[in-house]
């Protein structure tokens, strides 16, 4: 079935919607400044000037509430004299919430009640124009105050941030004309095209500077309680190490930016043309010697949501995707990359929108080098202008996951895989630490996304909230065992005519199974695992075995890139002498292919669903457990 197109009011509706929660996020954020930060500010200011006294403790105690974390206040009575006049107070410090970061709350209760008992004074401060207001201790908790700051700081951002996005999408018009739709694009009105990396580049330098401007003065207003020992403001610490990655990709994105430029985008002919030539040229700020092995991709991608609520899904799907070497000749600021390509005529056009239910075209170049790589993508209309080319048309179902043939030879790096032909058939060996790049990353980003969680909790004695421990260990041990996987297990594949054999050993331990080629109706690819660093996307892809009854058996991972799995799909299929055409009810499978698919899609939803409301539930547990109740109590 075809998703239906949402209508504009729709879209507008789900706008409207992100506007009012992301105002509801600000809204919290600065209230939490407004109402729990700024009036210590103030407090700590005023109380400057306040005069010290002679504090008599009459009652003490320590009230805790006990959620998934335990917090503490201590609460003491106490009379003094001032001016000859005898006053009572019972304010203790400049913050009157409960909290657990440190030990304050204990320590202070410990020597106030130690005074109560043994009948000895503590020195404390009174307002001399109103001697009725007093305070046993105006220092401010800096670990705490910067916890309330970054807090709210980071609530305040993020929700500026979504409610900004989404009224600027309210905002967007379109008009365009029916012999010229593309001009309904503010960025098709011109050629060059840009690419959105000015845009990206300009967001990420934005973010940034907010994120660190809210973050970095906790180490500063913290050390010296860490220093006493009150190891629980290292918690905050967590917030400039997030914005010290942020700082790391901002950086690496503008040294990017430095060396290939705006790399503005020319199309000839402009639209692009259905049925004809897509072709054109990008120029980039490199020197002409260093610009080589650089790959442009083309795609028509359908992009619509599907479901509703919480099972709402954003799709991507290929609908047809040719790949061809860049062309390389002199430019005016360096390097030309040159592409023309061949489109089929009964694929969509280009749809103007910047959002919802649309057909795109997207247009990439990548290349890696020494230094920052090359990636850059581009939005480009192509429509059925007529302009058909002398060339042979392919139809979509003829060219889908088209490689052009200049791009075609494969070369089979050894350390991935290794390719052996035997008498009876065809042995292929991924050996262990065949990916240790990616392996490594992932333990070290798993391990830097526990650790920190896991040192403070030990050195806070349990202090850290159950919902950030769950969650950040979770996270953080699946990276790592996912990495650690990955580099001791190799898989040896033998595809022979009659049975396909495949062992995987893990720390050398064998799992072996075996298929008959006679059950197989069909290999397939698909992307294993992905990692996106702004819009570089790199894939690690698995080709399957698929069986009669819908079995998969995995033939080969940790794959760079679709020529290498179609590659080595063509040697097994070789090896086999599979004939896909040959086998029975192909309509019937692909049918019930498509139904498996889809159960296990729903049902990674529903688990994904289900995992969601329980850390939402922890918490919303957190936040009202721990940070309402003080707060309504002031």
């Amino acid at each position: 079935m075809i998703p239906i197109p949402p209508s504009t009011h729709s879209q507008q509706g789900r706008s409207i919607i992100g506007f009012l929660f992301g105002l509801i996020f600000a809204a919290a954020g600065f209230g939490f400044i407004t109402f729990l930060a700024l009036p210590d500010l103030t407090d700590w200011q005023q109380m400057k000037s306040w005069q010290p006294a002679k504090m008599v403790v009459t009652s003490t105690r320590l009230e805790s509430h006990s959620g998934d974390s335990t917090t503490y206040e201590a609460h003491a009575t106490y009379r003094y004299h001032f001016n000859n006049q005898l006053f009572h107070g019972q304010r203790v410090g400049i913050s009157t919430e409960a909290d657990n970061i440190g030990s304050w709350q204990q320590q202070t209760y410990k020597r106030l009640r130690d005074a109560e008992q043994r009948g000895y004074t503590v020195n404390g401060w009174v307002n001399p124009a109103q001697p009725n207001e007093s305070v046993i201790d105006r220092e401010i908790r800096w670990g705490l105050m910067a916890l309330k700051g970054i807090l709210g700081g980071i609530f305040a951002l993020v929700g500026s941030v979504v409610a900004i996005a989404s009224l600027s999408r309210t905002k967007t018009k379109t008009t365009q004309s029916s012999t010229t739709p593309w001009i309904g694009n503010p960025k098709w009105q011109s050629n060059p095209i840009r690419s959105s990396a000015v845009s990206q580049l300009k967001g990420i330098w934005l973010f940034t500077i907010l994120w660190n401007a809210i973050s970095m003065p906790a180490p500063f207003l913290a050390f010296d309680e860490f220093m006493a020992g009150d190891y629980a403001v290292a918690f905050v610490l967590l917030f400039p190490i997030v914005g010290a990655g942020f700082l790391y990709f901002a950086i690496k994105k503008s040294l990017e930016w430095h060396r290939f430029g705006p790399t503005p985008l020319t199309l000839s002919p402009m639209p692009g043309s259905l049925g004809g030539k897509v072709a054109g040229h990008i120029d980039i700020n490199l020197p002409y010697s260093e610009s080589r092995g650089i790959e442009i991709t083309l795609k028509c991608i359908h992009t619509y949501t599907s479901g509703s609520g919480k099972n709402r899904t954003t799709h991507n799907d290929t609908l047809w995707e040719s790949t061809q070497s860049a062309t390389i000749a002199p430019g005016m600021n360096g390097t030309r990359l040159q592409f023309n390509f061949i489109t089929p005529d009964n694929l969509p056009e280009s749809s103007n929108k910047t959002s919802g239910n649309r057909h795109r075209w997207e247009l990439s170049a990548k290349g890696e080098m020494r230094g920052p790589d090359l990636d850059r993508s581009f939005d480009i209309p192509v429509y059925d202008t007529g302009e058909a080319s002398s060339d042979k048309v392919r139809t979509a179902d003829q060219a889908a996951l088209h490689i052009d043939d200049e791009s075609a030879a494969v070369e089979l790096d050894s350390d991935k895989v290794v390719i052996t032909p035997q008498a009876d058939g065809t042995n292929l060996f991924y050996p262990v630490m065949r990916d240790l790049g990616f392996a490594i990353g992932m333990m070290i980003f798993g391990t830097l996304f526990a650790a920190p969680v896991l040192l403070i909790n030990h050195f806070t004695g349990g202090d850290v909230p159950i919902t950030f421990l769950i969650i950040f260990v979770f996270i953080g041990g699946l990276l790592l065992l996912s990495g650690l996987y990955m580099v001791t297990n190799s898989l040896e594949v033998h595809a022979g005519r009659t049975a396909i054999t495949t062992t995987r050993r893990i720390l050398g331990f064998p799992l072996r199974t075996t298929i008959a080629t006679e059950e197989i109706v069909d290999f397939e690819q698909k992307v294993a695992m992905s990692s996106s660093s702004g819009s570089k996307r790199k894939i690690r892809i698995k080709i399957e075995a698929i069986t009669r009854d819908g079995k998969k058996q995995t033939l080969g991972d940790t794959l760079p890139n679709a020529k290498t799995a179609k590659h080595l799909i063509e040697i097994i299929e070789h090896a086999t002498h599979f004939k896909g055409g040959d086998l029975p009810a192909s309509d019937s499978f692909k049918h019930r292919k498509q139904q498996i698919s889809e159960s296990s899609k729903r049902k990674f939803r529903y688990a994904a669903n289900i995992i969601a409301f329980i850390i939402f539930v922890f918490i919303m547990w957190d936040f009202f457990g721990d940070i309402i109740p003080p707060l309504l109590s002031r």
